[in-house]
């Protein structure tokens, strides 16, 4: 008997499966213990979520009429185990044992077609800490509901250790979120102005030729693969970056953004004021026409994508100004509603010139770095709503790595969790090498230190 359909794939949903073909589309995120959970209460945890959230019983199936669909299943969420080192340091390289576990989650392929589309790995450092390592395929969910899986998660086994029912009250799927986008970005008034600012953005990019990372080996996106660079901030540091920010009017992402810029920017020397293209990922969940549920499980990935000029003269705060106000423009002025999701729209469109497979996938991703240049992505998306303390357990790290192979070369992921910065850097490999990411990432975190 068939899988009954869910629902037909979003228009973000289905790139996301698309694209996964050639490269991968995960992202994985880190919650580390200090308790003993045992496989068991993970598992009725999971599967507590899954009778929640209609997603996490769901594969992916191709479709004729729609290229691929939400097919219900009753497969468990996988769990796995690993015995390593723990990740303690402030700034932990891809050839530590915990990161190389790490990349080898978040660049492992899901079985789509199978499903579910989430696993967990538990991970044991011994002496009583545990990392809860949570890999998610991008179609189902974004960073910033992948917070609600793991305060779900952790709740359920807090409640299961208390003898507890860990069951929650169902949410229903969302559906595609592009459709909650208002009205005036979804129409024809929206794509006329998506098409102009597209132009304009190549046209600027003739006269503003823009510097990125040094490239090691020249590669297309479906033969490079996602490294992980993990750093983050102790409380007085990140106190001291917060209270920096404050005092200049600014929030935490412009600042990140501009030590990174500032960072790149290093590595051209030669030139007085390199220009470098800047992705700053935008959360469209307040700005949409009705609400969305917090507790709902869904992609909705937007942002806004800004040109700036590395001046030397300049301070770094003066800088970090100027770009929040480049952001804030792009923002007043709906950018992020139109650029990323009218752009899956006609992709998803164009289907009839393009195969619903691996062949098809690869063209995609060599023609678009054939036509648009690499850029800086920044995603941040801020401070965790989530309790640190549980009844056996507690929360002492949380953090994210992002998937960019396919559209860049170095990116990097934020969050704030129990007054810590996480900043984690992902980089493609081979086209970028260890000695140039590592590099980067260190100085991009000396410059933040420098100027708090």
């Amino acid at each position: 008997m068939p899988n009954q359909i869910i629902r037909p794939l979003g228009d973000e949903e289905y790139l996301y499966w698309l694209l996964d073909f050639v490269s991968r589309t995960n992202f994985v995120f880190v919650a580390h213990i200090k308790g003993a959970l045992s496989q068991n209460s993970l598992a009725r945890a999971l599967a507590a979520l899954q009778r929640r959230h209609p997603l996490l019983n769901a594969a992916i199936a191709p479709d004729k009429e729609h290229g691929a669909v939400f097919v219900r299943i009753t497969e468990p969420v996988k769990i796995s185990t690993l015995s390593l080192p723990a990740f303690s340091s402030d700034f932990c390289g891809p050839e530590h044992p915990f990161v190389l576990a790490l990349e080898k989650e978040h660049t492992t392929r899901f079985d789509t077609e199978k499903g579910p589309l989430l696993r967990l790995t538990l991970v044991d450092h011994g002496l009583d800490e545990q990392t809860l390592v949570f890999c998610f395929h991008h179609s189902i969910s974004d960073a910033i509901c992948a917070v609600g899986v793991v305060r779900d998660t952790l709740a359920a086994c807090a409640r299961i250790m208390e003898g507890k029912s860990p069951d929650f009250v169902e949410e229903p799927d969302a559906g595609p979120l592009e459709r909650r986008i208002p009205k005036e970005h979804r129409g024809a008034g929206g794509f006329c102005r998506m098409a102009g600012h597209s132009a304009w953005q190549n046209m600027h990019r003739l006269f503003a030729r823009p510097v990125h990372v040094p490239v090691e080996t020249p590669c297309w996106p479906d033969e490079r693969f996602d490294r992980l660079i993990l750093t983050k901030f102790g409380q007085e540091e990140t106190g001291r970056l917060l209270q920096s920010a404050r005092t200049h009017n600014l929030t935490v992402h412009p600042v990140l953004v501009g030590a990174k810029l500032l960072a790149l920017a290093e590595e051209f020397p030669e030139k007085k004021s390199p220009k470098i293209w800047q992705l700053s990922l935008v959360n469209l969940r307040d700005r949409f026409e009705d609400e969305v549920s917090q507790d709902a499980l869904a992609l909705m990935i937007s942002m806004a994508e800004t040109c700036h000029t590395v001046d030397r003269d300049v301070s770094f705060w003066d800088f970090c100004t100027g770009i929040r106000g480049k952001l804030a423009g792009k923002i007043e002025k709906g950018f992020h509603f139109y650029y990323l999701p009218w752009q899956v729209r006609l992709l998803r469109w164009a289907r009839f010139a393009r195969k619903d497979d691996e062949g098809g996938a690869r063209s995609l991703v060599r023609q678009g770095q054939v036509l648009r240049p690499f850029v800086a992505p920044v995603s941040n998306i801020g401070r965790a709503d989530i309790a640190s303390n549980y009844s056996g357990f507690c929360l002492t790290g949380l953090h994210f790595g992002m998937a960019i192979s396919t559209s860049g070369l170095l990116g990097s992921a934020a969050m704030t969790f129990d007054g810590r910065l996480y900043w984690n850097f992902t980089y493609s490999a081979p086209t970028v090498s260890t000695d140039t990411a590592m590099r980067i990432a260190q100085r991009s975190r000396e410059i933040l230190l420098e100027n708090i």
